[in-house]
């Protein structure tokens, strides 16, 4: 017989007898023991924030990724390509990894990572890009550009010697839109902490000087320097975080 007592929460106890060859009973009792109910256990973790960044999700053969600051975007690990139009609800994916491909042909370079936009013109579907080529901390194209746009700053881009410069720029800003994948070491942002200190007293000693009037305000500049060294603390093996990639590159 079992007996259940409170609330379902103990076993009582059971008694069997039976007898063996000379008809003795034998106690064969059970102490008396906690039940533990089992618990729920969910078919699915908790949705969590962490859980919706650190979960992958696949359109063909390119992956989302969330960016430090929020917003997605996309790499094609197979390609070495990145793109930040929203695949969720693109029509065109077969367009763009045909792009891709014919890309890739032509250029021959596994090295450079690739960098594609779909674009609507007059009605049909184009494909803007650019190639980063980390060797040479460059971004490239395989045909000729129009640079208007790119040194717009300049009023003579053809008579400036600072073009490399501007595409050297715009090789570091491509890291801000695309941090996956790049290793950044405590070194760099020392170095660029450096050249931070260096502006900032040209501009305490010469109120007119290059570092005043094109980067920034003697104050700001004083922010920056606390937070690249912020930046270094949080490095782990020597390695800067994405959060600290996008804020050296932006």
């Amino acid at each position: 017989m079992v007996s259940v007592s409170g609330r379902h929460n103990y076993l009582g106890t059971q008694k069997q007898y039976r007898c063996d060859a000379n008809n003795a009973p034998e106690d064969t009792s059970v102490p008396r023991k906690a039940i533990h109910e089992p618990q729920l256990v969910a078919p699915f973790p908790p949705v969590t924030v962490l859980n919706l960044i650190n979960r992958s999700v696949i359109f063909g053969d390119w992956r989302e990724l969330v960016h430090p600051l929020g917003g997605t975007y996309y790499y094609n690990n197979n390609k070495n390509a990145y793109t930040s139009a929203n695949l969720r609800n693109y029509q065109y994916l077969q367009m763009l990894d045909d792009f891709v491909d014919a890309s890739r042909a032509s250029a021959k370079e596994d090295s450079w990572v690739l960098v594609v936009q779909p674009a609507l013109f007059l009605g049909e579907q184009r494909f803007q890009y650019y190639y980063v080529v980390p060797n040479c901390r460059t971004i490239a194209w395989l045909e000729d550009l129009n640079g208007i746009l790119l040194f717009r700053e300049c009023i003579k881009p053809s008579e400036w010697g600072h073009k490399k410069l501007e595409l050297e720029a715009q090789y570091w800003k491509h890291f801000e839109f695309f941090p996956h994948h790049f290793q950044m070491v405590t070194s760099e942002v020392r170095g660029i902490r450096r050249e931070v200190i260096c502006y900032l007293g040209e501009a305490t000693i010469l109120s007119q000087s290059t570092a005043a009037s094109i980067f920034w305000t003697l104050d700001d500049m004083s922010l920056i320097i606390t937070q690249l060294a912020n930046i270094e603390e949080l490095a782990e093996h020597d390695l800067i975080p994405e959060t600290g990639i996008v804020f050296c590159c932006a």
